[in-house]
């Protein structure tokens, strides 16, 4: 008997396999990044501390300022015309343009941890805010990946209420939003 020569079925043997299992580590690479990433993404967005500091936060505006924000950012002064008011200055004080009580005001964002508080449309689609979001200077990357992250559902609003949102990032790298509604 003659031995016959495996080594040409062999070579190609192991570049099918090898082939194989490359595209399978790519696979299950791509895909734990994606899992990884949701994953950490649950540490710093909209987490149960951050949105009960946001809440309070929320509950201060409602009793205290939201008609003046609502007016202030309606009116013919507001030069810059966003579609956003930033309610901290860049000292991560109290805006004295949209907060009558600063002084209680800047004592919440201190012990709440705030950075940078904004508010805005409840949906961020409007006034083509998402769309323009890369030309406003106010909001680094991670802020802007937050704002992108943020869901808008239609469905759990009425038309006669007005309908805003704040989004807050906090000093611990966390990030969260809440909706505003204010019967008029």
């Amino acid at each position: 008997m003659k031995k016959k020569n495996n080594k040409g079925f062999l070579l190609v043997e192991t570049l099918i396999v090898s082939t194989f299992i490359t595209s399978t580590m790519i696979f299950l690479f791509i895909q734990f990044r994606r899992v990884n990433s949701t994953f950490n993404r649950t540490f710093s967005y909209n987490t149960v501390k951050s949105l009960y500091a946001l809440s309070n936060m929320n509950q201060f505006i409602m009793d205290n300022d939201y008609e003046v924000i609502m007016s202030r950012m309606a009116s013919d002064e507001n030069v810059s015309k966003l579609p956003y008011a930033i309610l901290l200055d860049d000292d991560g004080l109290c805006s004295e343009v949209y907060i009558t009580n600063t002084d209680y005001c800047n004592k919440l964002v201190q012990i709440l941890g705030i950075e940078e508080l904004y508010i805005t449309s409840e949906d961020l689609s409007l006034n083509n805010f998402l769309n323009n979001l890369d030309n406003y200077g106010d909001f680094d990357v991670e802020t802007k990946k937050f704002i992108r992250y943020i869901k808008y559902d239609e469905a759990t609003t009425t038309d006669e209420m007005v309908k805003m949102r704040t989004i807050a990032k906090f000093k611990d790298g966390s990030y969260a939003t809440l909706k505003l509604y204010r019967r008029d």
